[in-house]
């Protein structure tokens, strides 16, 4: 993918899936600070977003899943397609 287009390879998808969910779950784990500490506000709203960033994470893994068994399945039926003389 260095050359900027989209490799559609599904292993690679599912890869980056794999990636995404790791990242979503990182950001789930950040746990609060404790409430003796006083952090400044942006943090404590930043930190205060990192659940529904990590679950929009994992839906953005679900998407590229989905891709990678769509992508699957094409690419089956074109050698299916191309066995068979291309006819279709």
């Amino acid at each position: 993918m260095s050359d900027g287009s989209l490799d559609m390879d599904p292993e690679a998808l599912l890869h980056i899936a794999f990636g995404v969910d790791t990242v979503a779950h990182r950001l789930g784990a950040v746990e609060p600070p404790a409430v003796d500490e006083n952090p400044p506000a942006s943090i404590v709203a930043w930190l205060d977003e990192l659940p529904r960033l990590a679950g929009e994470l994992h839906q953005v893994a679900d998407v590229i899943r989905t891709v990678a068994g769509s992508v699957s399945v094409t690419e089956g039926e074109i050698w299916a397609r191309f066995a068979r003389g291309g006819d279709e």
